[in-house]
């Protein structure tokens, strides 16, 4: 492994390191390897570039020929800071070599391996860092920032094979030979000077690339035609040098479009064409004459590559400090979101939005927890927590926060009512106490509280609540499967909120692993059932006036239901009211209307039957003719 940078020697030791054999053409090579089996997705090299220019290319080779035996070329990412600058595929080249142009902004760049789910083990042979001439590869692309160029082409016109790099180039770009080509080679009778006046060339090509070129003679158009890796942004410089003596003159083109019209090369003079090409997927460089023959001395293609932002300095800093107080090493390393997001976190871009520290022991919510400003979800279920909740204020964009499974103590602070978006609280399983802040009585807010003994919804404490405790009606319950676990809260949640005259009020819920119970406000008349067919029908059977009266109530209280948003987790239900016990004392009108709307409301087709607005109109109908038939009987005594 050889990492060079000036005269600066880097290389990352993690990884193991083998030598590979291969045949490259006619000859037998042999070459270090580093690999990273069983890597945490990543594995980085951070090369100081503190004395760089502003320009930097980086070299990369990669080589498997099957060092391992198992005949598996691994897949992965490459990545430069924030961006994801390629993806490696050795199955499809072995070996490969990429290379990026890398705008430096700090002292550091860093450069890593990013593994892929049964991908294989990232492997590298080769990591190189080379200065680039100051203000060059950035006319013309004032429309792209913050881009990442990754190297498409880089031909030489004039050359066929052999390649030209450092010392030709003191840069040490590879500028390949123009193999698809036949090119044109000038001769000494052409007076080629040794060196041209570069100085309106800021990428400073070799003299040994300007000093050839390709000519098509007796031809009035030259093409090259490109293919790229995919569809994306390229930017695409042209080179050229009076080589001739005369001035060839033409137009150019690029995918058809002409971005150059009558351009002329001068004798012994140089000058560059710089083009940006936004979503191709080919590309097409035609020159067409206009006078003499167009020619053309090297030309270079990149692909431009989106750089993310980094996360904001705030959030890195308070990540780190979350990292240090849990006692272990969680891989977060310089940016949270890109190119990947770190473990236990989720991104929106450069925001880190969701937070995920469950089964870990933090022991308590830190302070720096409060400087996660854009956390929308932050998971702590099961992280050993203890003390009081605080902290947590300055969280606005918080929706979710679960605190499951913990041990903390004291009172629910007034503080999280304050967080607008918040809509699921989950407090289950602690030692909290007294009652729940006025400013959580929310309808957008979902709170689940049980295994908190000594918290309650009501302003009792919880001595108050065990001095003089409520008598309450326990019902268990099973809850229907069908319906996903937080449906059965959010209906439980909206049933809790209700408060009606003609309804008994839900005063509790406890969930646990095999039961569910619902706690209701104690009525002690005891239930309509018992009336109507229990013990309490034999000693006193209701009259057909209060069974009116009672469904009368039991209308007026749908009615109110109908209206409210625990509409979708209403059941309706039908009962016999009627018996033998009640024979001649009611008014058959009455008795006729109050079963024909008990009919009505129990049809199989639910779009036949009546709204409970009429229901309840009918049978104060019938409990009106009723009370005047009950009247008209005492007056005939």
């Amino acid at each position: 492994m050889f990492c060079i940078f000036l005269v600066v020697a880097f290389c990352g030791q993690d990884g193991k390191t083998t030598t590979i054999n291969y045949n490259d053409g006619s000859l037998s090579t042999n070459i270090s390897a580093r690999f990273f089996p069983h890597s945490r997705r990543r594995a980085c090299y951070r090369i100081p570039v503190n004395n760089a220019t502003s320009l930097i290319l980086v070299r990369t080779k990669f080589v498997y020929k099957n060092y391992d035996g198992l005949g598996k070329p691994p897949t992965f990412y490459v990545s430069l800071g924030t961006a994801i600058a390629a993806k490696i595929n050795l199955a499809k080249n072995d070996p490969l070599i990429e290379e990026f142009l890398w705008e430096v902004n700090k002292d550091t760049l860093v450069f890593c391996l990013n593994s892929i789910p049964n991908g294989g083990s990232p492997i590298i042979s080769l990591l190189e860092v080379r200065p680039l001439p100051k203000g060059s590869y950035i006319k013309g692309k004032e429309d792209f920032p913050n881009k990442l160029l990754r190297m498409s082409y880089r031909i030489d016109c004039g050359h066929i094979n052999e390649s030209i790099r450092y010392p030709m180039d003191p840069y040490d770009r590879i500028w390949n030979g123009d193999k698809s080509f036949i090119p044109f080679h000038a001769t000494t009778g052409f007076k080629i000077q040794n060196s041209f006046n570069q100085s309106n060339i800021v990428e400073k090509p070799p003299a040994a690339v300007l000093q050839t070129g390709r000519v098509l003679a007796r031809r009035n158009m030259m093409a090259y035609n490109l293919p790229l890796e995919g569809l994306g942004d390229y930017y695409i410089i042209l080179y050229f040098a009076g080589i001739l003596p005369v001035f060839p003159s033409f137009d150019v083109f690029i995918n058809g479009d002409l971005v150059k019209s009558n351009y002329t090369i001068k004798k012994s003079e140089t000058s560059v064409l710089y083009v940006t090409r936004k979503g191709i997927s080919k590309l097409n460089i035609t020159l067409r004459s206009i006078n003499f023959y167009p020619h053309i001395n090297a030309f270079e293609v990149y692909n431009m590559v989106d750089i993310p932002p980094e996360a904001s300095s705030t959030t890195v800093s308070a990540m780190q400090v979350i990292q240090q107080s849990t006692g272990l090493d969680l891989g977060w390393q310089d940016d949270p979101c890109s190119p990947f997001p770190w473990n236990h976190i989720d991104c929106e871009g450069n925001l880190v939005t969701s937070l995920a520290l469950s089964d870990i022991n933090l022991r308590s919510i830190s302070p720096t927890f409060g400087d996660l400003l854009d956390l929308k979800t932050l998971d702590l279920h099961n992280a050993s927590l203890a003390g009081e909740i605080q902290n947590l204020g300055s969280l606005q964009s918080l929706a979710k926060l679960d605190l499951e499974n913990n041990n903390l103590q004291g009172v629910v602070p007034d503080s999280l009512g304050e967080i607008e978006n918040l809509h699921l609280l989950n407090l289950e399983n602690n030692n909290l106490q007294g009652p729940l802040p006025q400013s959580l009585n929310k309808d957008t807010l979902e709170i689940r509280t049980s295994g908190n003994l000594c918290l309650t919804f009501s302003t009792a404490g919880c001595d108050d609540a065990s001095s003089n405790p409520p008598i309450v009606a326990p019902q268990l319950i099973t809850l229907p499967k069908r319906k996903h676990h937080g449906q059965n809260h959010l209906a439980i949640h909206l049933l809790s909120k209700i408060r009606h005259q003609n309804l008994v009020t839900l005063e509790g819920f406890c969930h646990e692993s095999k039961h569910q119970i619902l706690v209701y406000e104690y009525l002690p008349g005891g239930s309509l059932a018992d009336h109507l067919y229990g013990t309490s029908s034999l000693k006193a059977p209701l009259s057909w006036i209060r069974r009116l009266k009672i469904a009368v109530d039991a209308a007026k209280g749908n009615c109110w239901l109908s209206r409210s948003r625990a509409k979708p987790y209403l059941q309706a239900g039908a009962f016999e009211v009627v018996d033998e016990s009640i024979q001649g004392t009611f008014d058959l009108e009455s008795m006729k209307k109050a079963a024909f709307i008990a009919v009505k409301s129990v049809e199989r087709d639910a779009s036949q039957r009546p709204p409970i607005s009429e229901v309840l109109r009918e049978l104060k109908e019938a409990y009106g003719i009723q009370l005047r038939f009950l009247e008209s009987c005492q007056n005939d005594n």
